[in-house]
């Protein structure tokens, strides 16, 4: 990613809201995209859940030699939710109000009834009639009605990303799947307004004996919002779950006596897809990297 041009200028102003306490990670997960419209503080992977589910199978793909099903990825996310716990993946206000638009102009009777009704698009989309779920699997896997910028830069772009298109759909899908059956572990997130951040942060490191906690980086007040990428914890969820993918994926043969390598390859993929978004969505924001002791955040660019 380029250095900014000028770094005194564009260094964001940050402070730790809180520290989230490391044991909420031990055992259950939720990761939050790094989306910087969030009114509540985040532990931030791109995309969220979702984005690190697509990363992990986009690998194991490669790995196994062959892509996964629908129904496979299905009942991959039913076992991680299982294992983990809440599950998020977020759209926005636009593409929900472009999905309200497409729908009402001759696409879907049954949303103009809800819609006359007085039913919200949202609530709609999270628990939609029967015979409307199958027209909804396929324009909610459309770029167009994508609301979480990641995934849509994926869809749009799988192969600068590394990642399996198809894949990305299943993914989706398989969530929407989970939250119609009334899962309260899929967490489906509206983010609103538009996008105001100028940084993208990225935490290196953090924490010690004496401030343990995943620090929540915030702009200071009155600051411009930012997005920010936990690295540590991705690691620890990624290490974590080597052996949950492949033993649910049936690939005995992956040797995971040294996971080095397929964490670094994983490390690899995370920063080919994060600077993939970047260039699509937001490819003049600095990128800075965030070392957090105690109370302080040391930024370099990055």
């Amino acid at each position: 990613m380029p250095p900014s041009d000028s770094p005194d200028e564009t260094r964001p102003d940050l402070r730790i809201g809180r520290r989230i306490p490391i044991e909420e990670f031990d055992g259950s997960a939720r990761l939050a995209c790094i989306d910087g419209r969030h009114d509540e503080p985040i532990v931030g992977a791109p995309g969220g859940d979702a984005g690190e589910l697509v990363l992990l199978l986009s690998a194991f793909e490669d790995y196994a030699g062959r892509a996964f099903s629908q129904p496979v990825v299905l009942a991959i996310l039913e076992a991680y939710m299982d294992a983990e716990g809440q599950f998020y993946l977020h759209t926005d206000r636009s593409a929900l109000e472009r999905l309200d638009s497409t729908l009402r102009d001759g696409a879907s009777q049954a949303w103009e009834d809800a819609r006359a009704r007085g039913t919200a698009i949202e609530d709609w989309v999270a628990n939609p009639p029967f015979g409307s779920r199958p027209l909804l699997l396929q324009y909610l896997i459309d770029p167009d009605f994508v609301g979480c910028g990641h995934l849509k830069t994926l869809l749009q772009y799988p192969e600068e990303a590394g990642v399996r298109r198809g894949l990305v759909e299943s993914v989706i899908q398989a969530f929407l799947q989970m939250l119609w059956r009334g899962d309260s572990r899929a967490e489906y997130v509206v983010l609103e307004g538009g996008h105001a951040e100028e940084s993208i942060v990225i935490v290196e490191d953090f924490g010690s004996d004496e401030t343990p906690g995943v620090p929540d980086l915030e702009p200071a007040e009155g600051g411009p919002d930012i997005f920010v990428v936990h690295m540590p914890i991705r690691r620890q969820l990624w290490r974590r779950n080597l052996t949950f993918f492949a033993d649910s994926l049936e690939m005995p043969d992956l040797d995971l006596a040294d996971p080095d390598s397929v964490l670094e390859e994983l490390e690899r993929r995370a920063e080919q897809q994060l600077e993939t978004t970047v260039r699509a969505l937001a490819p003049t924001l600095p990128v800075w990297k965030a070392i957090v002791t105690g109370d302080s955040v040391q930024l370099t660019e990055g």
